[in-house]
């Protein structure tokens, strides 16, 4: 038993037989760890500073994730095998491996023929066309005749 930082033994007379008697011992006072030691502490205007430095590197990231996916969009465009450079999911390796980026391309377009950009030819009846040729009748003419 513990009281006012002084233990107390106390002896089962149980386990000392019927005819003994209870003895009690008292020891010194007894050191109570402390289990709750002061934190460390910092001066607020020093915390705000750290936090604002975290804050500059975790914007830093992200612009950099940010420039890295929009590279990667335009390797992917600049390739030309895909409708929509989208569709291939963004890969860190792509970026400085040309051929992990040709190979990736290659397996979607074999897993997905879909996605592949298709190309269109023959005259589909749009753009830029010749001149047309003045006409070899002249219907002016042929109704001045008439008159």
């Amino acid at each position: 038993m513990d009281i006012d930082n002084t233990q107390v033994e106390e002896v089962n007379p149980e386990s000392q037989g019927e005819d003994s008697d209870v003895v009690v011992q008292e020891q010194g006072p007894v050191e109570v760890a402390d289990e709750q030691e002061e934190p460390d502490t910092f001066d607020r205007k020093y915390v705000e500073s750290l936090r604002r430095e975290s804050a500059k590197y975790r914007d830093k990231a992200k612009r950099t994730e940010e420039l890295e996916q929009r590279l990667h969009h335009a390797l992917v465009a600049q390739d030309g095998r895909l409708a929509d450079p989208s569709d291939l999911e963004f890969n860190a390796e792509h970026l400085t491996d040309t051929e992990a980026l040709s190979t990736a391309i290659g397996t979607l377009i074999a897993a997905k023929p879909g996605l592949k950009a298709q190309q269109v030819s023959g005259d589909v009846g749009a753009g830029v066309r010749e001149q047309p040729k003045p006409p070899t009748t002249d219907l002016l003419a042929i109704m001045k005749g008439l008159i």
